[in-house]
This record gives structure tokens, C-alpha cells and sequence, in this order.
């Protein structure tokens, strides 16, 4: 077991650290409250900025989905691969 010595460099250090994290996340629930929404660029939420993105999407996904299973059936029962 090795002994770590504690300095007033380290613990100043991690201070300015954690300092410098809780600044930012001050800044940023100052700047959703300032504006009074919850999204003020895309990555602030992924989810409601890609959702119609994902719907238009897996809506493309199951209209084709008939299609390449009967392909897909067809070249099972015929023994032989069936190009979409």
C-alpha cells in the first residue's frame, strides 16, 4: 500500500476542478431559465430533436418490411437466394 501525501496544491487544485464544473452547470440552467424553454440547441435533448427523424424512419422500415419477407420466404422454399 503506497502513501499519497494531500498538499495544498491537490486540494486546490480539485477545488478549482469542481469550481469550474458547477460554474458550467450554472451557466446552463441559467441560460433554460433565462429563455424559459428546456431546448436551446440539439444536444441539450436528443430525443425530441431525433423523434421525427425515428418515426420517418422506422415508418420507411415497416412499409419495406412485407416486401423483403416475402423475398425472403420465396428464396427459402425455392432453395435459392431471391435479390430484392
Amino acid at each position: 500500500m503506497s502513501i499519497y501525501r494531500v498538499t495544498n496544491n491537490v486540494l486546490s487544485n480539485q477545488s478549482l476542478y469542481y469550481l469550474g464544473q458547477n460554474m458550467s452547470n450554472l451557466s446552463t440552467l441559467q441560460q433554460r431559465l433565462s429563455s424559459q424553454q428546456n431546448i436551446n440547441k440539439p444536444s441539450d435533448d436528443r430525443a425530441k430533436v431525433l423523434g421525427p427523424a425515428f418515426t420517418r424512419s422506422g415508418a420507411t422500415s415497416l412499409q419495406r418490411r412485407p416486401r423483403s419477407s416475402c423475398s425472403g420466404t420465396a428464396g427459402l422454399s425455392s432453395g435459392r437466394v431471391v435479390s430484392p
